[in-house]
């Protein structure tokens, strides 16, 4: 008796009628059972998920290999056929859930003919797991939506997704006659082995809502997508123009950016719209990126002192978002901003945009000085530097170098004090920011070495410091 009669015989005596709510279709092909099992290199040290057991077919060829079957099956009528067929087999444990809602067993492997009108959250849920490998039949055409490439008509928000966590290939074309009752869709044979992710974002969350937005306008230039998206966001039609530009691949169609450059996009848009900030002084606005100094007090207490002369050239050094800049561009001829950050360089770009100075605010990215000219001279030079003590095992990110000073909280504040004073005009001066952490009488006495005057011209106590505006002016 082949598995068809089988099939036919068993629902015939139990009563079963094949549920088309349940994507019921019982795999009657012998020989695909055998490849499954073989595909997926089962042995006696495997723990296996079948899901959607039906009949028990799979989960008789797997039982003769593994160590243990966990064979999940939502309908009790089928469950109980399960229960007698396998109640001698030890390793095998009948599952009556539903797959989408139980939590699943630890395994370490998957062969299974699921339901086809699960495909997309049983995919999800699975990668949820921690697995060896998974042989799954899927209906082919979402097969193809799993494995397409970038422009290909199947790419689409499902294939980006589920690329960050499996490597994913067709094995073999199924064809309808391999179940009962035949399918109304052709089927495909599927392997699915987990990895970590190609490429990482910032955040999984914003990375998803921006690629399910651009996915509905697939066809679109990405610039234009992004403008439908922002708008779903509440943002201006002003502001929306400024914070697309100069994101990386605006003339590109959805369709054809790679995952890869979907999660470059989500980050800058990130950084941009979705977890930046907003600064307000006077009657400035400031954008700050997620991963760019945010200003505080010390930004502040320079900002309330800072006075520039009418045509003077200004070096805003370690710029950040760019706040310092933009204020002192109100009576400078020209401000030089620079700052180590990538992300800082492009926040303060656009803020001189957003606050109309990008005509005299020129942002460079560079560590101090190394981007200024020998001849370059400035009237005035001003930096907020990173003094906080931080010890070298602390993470190193952006925003942690932005404040980080070297264990003694001094080595970004030295390297600025040995150069600073050589670009100074014969009258200029250095506002400089300092703090009970940072030893305001060294950075002093070093300045004065140097030839220059030096006093405090504001200070404001905080929590756990008090703050120092330090004037150095040439003698």
């Amino acid at each position: 008796m082949n598995l068809l009669e089988k099939t036919t015989h068993l629902i015939k005596k139990h009563g079963i009628y094949p549920k088309k709510s349940l994507g019921q279709n019982f795999c009657v092909d012998a020989t695909l059972l055998k490849r499954m099992v073989d595909y997926s290199n089962i042995d006696s040290n495997d723990e296996v998920l079948e899901v959607g057991a039906g009949l028990g077919f799979l989960t008789d060829v797997l039982s003769k290999v593994a160590k243990k079957v966990y064979a999940i099956e939502i309908d009790p009528k089928l469950t109980k056929v399960l229960e007698k067929r396998f109640e001698e087999k030890r390793n095998v444990i009948i599952i009556n859930e539903d797959v989408l809602t139980t939590e699943l067993p630890k395994i370490n492997k998957v062969v299974a003919n699921p339901p086809y009108s699960i495909s997309s959250p049983l995919i999800f849920k699975l990668l949820e797991l921690k697995f060896q490998n998974a042989i799954i039949t899927l209906q082919e055409d979402f097969a193809k939506r799993l494995t397409a490439e970038k422009g290909n008509s199947n790419y689409g928000r499902l294939t980006v997704m589920v690329y960050r966590k499996a490597d994913i290939n067709i094995i073999e074309r199924v064809p309808k006659s391999a179940f009962f009752p035949s399918p109304k869709v052709e089927s495909a044979l599927i392997h699915i082995v987990p990895r970590k992710s190609p490429f990482n974002v910032l955040d999984e969350e914003a990375f998803s809502d921006l690629v399910k937005s651009l996915f509905n306008q697939r066809r679109k230039k990405i610039k234009n997508a992004l403008m439908t998206y922002l708008r779903d966001k509440g943002i201006g039609d002003n502001e929306k123009k400024l914070l697309v530009k100069e994101l990386p691949n605006l003339e590109k169609r959805v369709h054809m950016l790679a995952p890869e450059e979907l999660g470059l996009l989500s980050d800058e848009v990130h950084r941009r719209i979705i977890k930046d900030s907003k600064t307000f002084y006077k009657d400035y606005v400031f954008l700050v990126f997620s991963d760019v100094y945010k200003p505080s007090e010390d930004t502040f207490l320079i900002a309330d002192n800072l006075k520039v002369k009418d045509g003077e050239k200004v070096l805003d050094v370690g710029t950040g978002c760019g706040i310092l800049a933009i204020i002192a561009s109100e009576r400078a001829k020209k401000v030089i901003a620079t700052d180590v950050n990538p992300h800082a360089v492009k926040c303060s770009k656009l803020n001189a945009k957003i606050n109309e100075r990008d005509n005299r605010v020129e942002v460079r990215r560079g560590r101090l000085f190394e981007v200024i000219k020998p001849k370059e001279k400035f009237d005035l030079i001003i930096f907020n530097p990173p003094y906080l003590p931080v010890k070298k095992s602390q993470k190193r990110s952006w925003i942690n170098k932005a404040w980080s000073g070297s264990a003694n909280g001094r080595s970004v504040i030295d390297a600025f004090l040995m150069e600073a004073p050589n670009y100074l005009e014969g009258n200029g001066r250095i506002l400089l920011l300092q703090s009970t952490l940072s030893d305001k009488g060294e950075t002093r006495k070093r300045l004065e070495k140097a030839g220059l005057k030096t006093r405090v011209i504001a200070e404001k106590k905080v929590s756990f410091e008090t703050l120092f505006l330090l004037e150095a002016k040439k003698e």
